[in-house]
C-alpha cells in the first residue's frame, strides 16, 4: 500500500508539476498506508458505528463500541477516548478481530516477536489497537503457526507394555516371585569406630510386601547369607529379580561400584535350582527395578525418622530395619472402600487377609519406644 501511494505521488509530481520525488517510501507513505488499511477494516465490520460517529451521533446501545467512547480522528480512522494514552502516545485503533488485516498484523507483529508467547504479543498489540476477543484470536494464530508447531511438537510416548506375569501371579504364597536391592551405607558404631553396614530389601512383586536384612560386606558371600536368612524367614522363592548392577537408582558411587563387581555367576551357581530361579533384568533399563526402587524410598523415609542417632549399633540397626519392615507392610495400597458382601469386596477382603498375614500380628514394637532406646544409647555415650 505504501508503494502504491509513493507511485502515484510520483505519477503526480511528474506529470503536473515540477517537484522532484524520493526514491523510495518515506515515513509519511507508510502513515497514509495503515490509515488506508485500518479505515477498510473497519468500514466492512463497523459500518452503522462509522455513519453514526461522521453525523456526529451517539451509538445505539446495541453497538460493541458502545461503552468504550469511540471517536474519529483526523483521518477518519476510528478511535477509543482514553484517559491515558498508551505507548505512541495516541488513542488505541479499533480493528475488528476477524478482520484479514487484523489478521496480517497479528501475524507480522508475532514473527517480529520470534514467536514469543501469549502474553507477550498480547501485550505489544494493546499498546497500539483495541481488538475484541484478542485473546481467542491470538490462540487461533498460535495454533495455525507452523513454526510454533514445530517448537512445541513432542514425540508420542509407545504404549507402555504389560506387566510381567510375576507382578500379577495369582494363587501364589507372598515372596514367591520376589525382588532384592541394596541401599546405603548406613554407618554403625563399633565400640570406638564406626563401620559401613549394607541393607538388603526384598519384596514381594506380587502382594508389594517387603522383607529387610543387614549386609555387613558388599560381597557375594554377604549377599548369599542374606539371601538365605530371608528363604529361611520367609520360603524359598520361585523368581528372585534384581538390577544388573549399574542402574541402582539414588544409590551413591561407592555402593553403585561394589555392585557391579558383584560375582553374578556365583549368585546364580549358588541359588538357581529346580525350584528358584535367580534373575537379573538388562543393562540401563532402571524401569524394570521400579516395584523395588519405590520401596527403597519408602523404607529410607521411614528408617530415618526412626533413628535420632546417625550412627546406632548394629543392634538397634536391626532393631530399627524390623520396625521400618512392620511400617511399610502395615500400609494400605489403596483407598478402601466400606466392604459389603460383593464377589469383587469378598476377594480384595482375602486379599487383604493376606497382607495380613504377612505381617506379624504378635507383639509389635512401637516407634516411640524404639526412639527411647536409641536416645538413652545418646545419652550413655555422652556421659561416657
Amino acid at each position: 500500500m505504501a508503494k502504491v501511494i509513493w507511485s502515484l505521488r510520483r505519477w503526480k509530481a511528474k506529470g503536473l508539476t515540477a517537484k522532484q520525488v524520493e526514491d523510495s517510501t518515506t515515513q509519511e507513505d507508510l502513515l497514509k498506508a495503515e490509515s488506508i488499511l485500518w479505515l477498510d477494516a473497519q468500514a466492512e465490520h463497523y459500518q452503522d458505528e462509522l455513519a453514526l460517529l461522521r453525523m456526529g451521533r451517539p451509538l445505539t446501545r446495541k453497538s460493541s463500541l458502545y461503552k468504550l467512547g469511540p471517536y474519529l480522528d483526523g483521518n477518519g480512522v476510528l478511535r477509543l477516548q482514553e484517559r491515558t494514552k498508551m505507548g505512541s502516545g495516541k488513542d488505541r485503533v479499533v480493528l475488528p478481530s476477524s478482520s484479514p488485516i487484523t489478521q496480517l498484523i497479528i501475524a507480522e507483529l508475532h514473527e517480529n516477536l520470534l514467536h514469543a508467547n501469549h502474553e507477550t504479543l498480547i501485550n505489544e498489540l494493546r499498546q497500539s489497537f483495541w481488538i475484541p476477543k484478542l485473546r481467542p484470536t491470538v490462540a487461533r494464530l498460535h495454533r495455525s503457526c507452523r513454526i510454533c508447531k514445530n517448537r512445541q511438537a513432542a514425540p508420542r510416548p509407545p504404549r507402555m507394555a504389560e506387566l510381567p506375569y510375576p507382578r500379577l501371579a495369582a494363587f501364589h504364597r507372598p515372596f514367591s516371585y520376589t525382588g532384592v536391592d541394596y541401599f546405603g551405607p548406613l554407618l554403625v558404631t563399633v565400640r570406638r569406630s564406626s563401620e559401613k553396614r549394607y541393607g538388603v530389601l526384598f519384596t514381594c512383586l506380587s502382594t508389594r510386601a517387603i522383607h529387610l536384612e543387614v549386609a555387613y560386606f558388599l560381597t557375594a558371600d554377604s549377599c548369599i547369607l542374606a539371601v538365605r536368612n530371608f528363604i529361611a524367614r520367609r520360603g524359598r522363592p520361585v523368581e528372585l529379580w534384581n538390577d544388573n548392577g549399574t542402574n541402582f537408582q539414588g544409590a551413591n558411587t561407592e555402593l553403585r561400584r561394589a555392585l557391579d563387581v558383584l560375582d553374578k555367576v556365583q549368585l546364580e551357581r549358588e541359588f538357581t535350582g529346580p525350584e528358584m530361579k535367580w534373575k537379573f533384568i538388562p543393562p540401563a533399563s532402571p524401569h524394570m527395578g521400579g516395584a523395588w526402587e519405590r520401596l527403597v524410598r519408602s523404607v529410607k523415609v521411614a528408617l530415618y525418622s526412626i533413628l535420632s542417632s546417625a550412627r546406632p549399633s548394629d543392634e538397634l540397626l536391626r532393631g530399627a530395619l524390623m520396625e521400618v519392615e512392620m511400617i511399610v507392610n502395615s500400609r494400605p495400597l489403596t483407598y478402601i472402600l466400606v466392604l459389603s458382601a460383593r464377589p469383587s469386596d469378598e476377594l480384595l477382603r482375602g486379599a487383604l487377609m493376606e497382607v495380613e498375614m504377612i505381617v506379624n500380628s504378635g507383639v509389635q514394637v512401637e516407634v516411640s519406644r524404639l526412639r527411647n532406646l536409641l536416645s538413652k544409647e545418646c545419652c550413655s555415650k555422652g556421659a561416657g
